[in-house]
């Protein structure tokens, strides 16, 4: 018999062991994180510097990112050092919204004392916050505000199904707070409300449906209400960032094609091919054999329309911008990279598994494995983010040792830079995977190049535009590694293949 639920007494001492042996565990996984590492758009705030990327987060109604660059400025926190502050806060942060759902669940269960719930749960809800979109967001310089958006949704989902006064105010409050941190993070409040959902009102249809409907309202009002203060801040400023559209269904179509098999057959290219699609089958024989078994086939629908919003909703801003300023990444996928360990959790909820122990040894089994697949991700990529950041710091280098050099023997400064590039630039370095942003090579990316050489020499470079022949020299060659060849001088300008 399932009890009512409330947040209070939540906490007892031994879940402050609980929590520290979670976060000692974050810290082993996000080990590289503590390290000073990069994406292409770290070196951007670094070159804009605090106050410009205080409007391009508000640009973005992402508040919580503008705010943090505000008091970065205001105590004058060096550049590296926020990087790591950060890191840490994310860390932190991370592992609270990972223990909040592991206690939450549990009590929801009434599974406390049961030492084998204890680590399935833990298993489980460490794949719903730690997977390959939440990696990504650990390379970026606001991190913390990444992890914090998380941490919202997962409190929001959670106040959501508690029996506390006026749940669904404080619950859409916090829904608010995660999308203005990171607008695409609401979609993990829409998926772990529904499995809740799903299992407290269990055989009440009416009920259920009724609820998820709230929770869709809560979801798309959260975005209108993100794409209203977006355009209001934009006629603030009189700028913008990404135009917003109203696409024709062909759009629509084309648009969904396209970056749906992106994210769902290729999986951003961060895993092989079919990768989660085959995953994604194997734990649903798991729940069909059960459905089957109990003739429970509303169950089957609750399940299919989990799969169909984990894949839709990272794709409905998309769709609702202008077609030529499209574009989708990992970190915006928050709903799909989560969807195993989501899946999972539904199948725990929904099924009782004590009674067959096959259930019980397979469900533990696929949790461990989701488990291992997003830890054993957080540690190769994060490896790899920090080689491809030591890459860049070597070519940079070796280009700033040739103006340096240009600028003694000519006794004139360099004040300007053109990019060009060879017949067949490569996104990533010899020998390396690839995992999007969190290796893409920061000195190919004609946004990142400048500010990259800017970080490393300290100095400040205009960007100019580079002449047609220089180009067509370059063009003449097809480089796989630095070559001094690749720099040409003219007066206080140098023309830079990118290769």
């Amino acid at each position: 018999m399932k009890r009512k639920f409330e947040l209070k007494n939540i906490i007892n001492k031994n879940d402050i062991y609980v929590f520290i042996g979670m976060f000692i565990f974050s810290l082993v996984v996000c080990a590289n994180f503590l390290r000073v590492h990069f994406a292409a758009d770290t070196y951007c705030v670094y070159s804009m510097g605090y106050s410009n990327y205080i409007i391009v987060f508000l640009q973005s109604s992402r508040f919580f990112s503008a705010l943090e660059m505000w008091i970065s400025k205001i105590l004058d926190i060096s550049f590296l050092t926020n990087l790591k502050i950060m890191s840490v806060i994310g860390i932190i942060l991370i592992t609270a919204s990972w223990f909040i759902l592991y206690k939450f669940v549990l009590k929801l269960l009434n599974k406390e004392k049961s030492i084998y719930w204890n680590i399935l749960i833990a298993l489980i809800t460490f794949s719903v916050v730690f997977n390959f979109s939440s990696c990504e967001m650990f390379m970026f310089a606001e991190s913390g505000i990444f992890c914090l958006s998380i941490l919202f949704a997962v409190i929001g989902a959670c106040v959501f199904n508690s029996n506390i006064k006026h749940r669904y105010l404080l619950s859409l409050l916090f829904v608010i707070l995660s999308s203005v941190s990171y607008q695409a993070n609401i979609s993990l409040f829409v998926l772990i409300a529904l499995v809740m959902e799903a299992y407290k009102n269990k055989g009440n249809i009416k009920k259920i449906i009724g609820e998820a409907l709230l929770i869709g309202l809560f979801y798309g009002g959260t975005l209108a209400l993100n794409l209203v203060l977006v355009k209001l801040i934009e006629n603030i400023l009189g700028t913008g960032v990404r135009g917003a559209a109203i696409p024709k269904i062909k759009i629509i179509i084309e648009t969904i094609k396209k970056y749906g098999t992106i994210m769902a057959v290729n999986t951003f290219e961060v895993f092989p091919k079919y990768f989660y699609i085959i995953i994604t089958g194997i734990i649903s024989i798991l729940y069909v054999f059960n459905c089957c078994k109990s003739k429970d086939y509303f169950s089957i629908l609750e399940y299919i329309i989990l799969i169909i919003l984990a894949v839709i909703m990272p794709l409905l801003p998309v769709i609702a911008t202008a077609q030529e300023k499209q574009y989708l990444e990992p970190r915006m996928a928050l709903s799909y990279s989560a969807l195993l360990g989501i899946l999972l959790l539904y199948i725990a909820l929904k099924f009782d598994i004590d009674n067959i122990i096959v259930n019980k040894k397979i469900a533990m089994f696929m949790a461990i494995i989701v488990m291992l697949i997003n830890s054993l991700y957080f540690v190769r990529t994060s490896t790899e983010n920090v080689a491809s950041g030591y890459l860049d710091r070597n070519v940079a280098k070796s280009m700033l040792e040739e103006i340096y050099e240009y600028q003694i023997e000519n006794d004139i400064k360099i004040q300007n830079i053109g990019i060009a590039y060879d017949r067949s630039s490569s996104t990533y370095y010899n020998g390396q995977p690839s995992l999007e942003s969190a290796n893409v090579r920061s000195m190919v990316i004609d946004w990142s190049a400048i500010q990259v050489l800017e970080f490393y020499s300290g100095e400040k470079y205009n960007m100019v535009v580079t002449p047609d022949d220089v180009k067509q020299e370059f063009l003449k060659y097809n480089w796989g590694f630095y070559n001094p060849k690749q720099l040409i001088f003219r007066g206080d300008t140098v023309y830079i293949c990118l290769y």
